[in-house]
């Protein structure tokens, strides 16, 4: 067994006393590093979060957009499907009016009665 002198065993407790110390220093900035790391990888997903959102808003208004042109379409093509089918109408009515006063015409002047 070696014996070691009182200047050398306190030098090494000095030193281990510097180490816990260090250690200490250590763990305290691994602690800041670790939070650091966290409310970095927080800010990261928070953008990408943004990001993500914007694209979605971006895809849900040209969907928007396609929804209401082709709503447009099928508006306008109902439009003129009704309008010619009023129009034929009209025409059919205009037929039945120009009898009518035909008819109405020949009764008056006896060509035709009613019965």
């Amino acid at each position: 067994m070696t014996l070691v002198n009182k200047e050398e065993f306190e030098n090494v407790i000095s030193l281990l006393l510097n180490i816990d110390k260090e250690l200490d220093e250590l763990r305290i900035y691994a602690e800041k590093a670790r939070r650091e790391i966290l409310e970095l990888a927080k800010n990261e997903a928070s953008i990408a979060k943004e990001e993500a959102l914007k694209r979605v808003r971006t895809v849900a208004d040209d969907m928007v957009k396609q929804a209401q042109h082709e709503a447009k379409a099928e508006a306008e093509r109902i439009i003129k499907k009704n309008k010619e089918a009023l129009i034929k109408l009209k025409e059919r009515i205009e037929d039945k009016l120009n009898d009518a006063i035909v008819f109405t015409i020949d009764v008056l002047l006896g060509k035709k009665e009613i019965t």
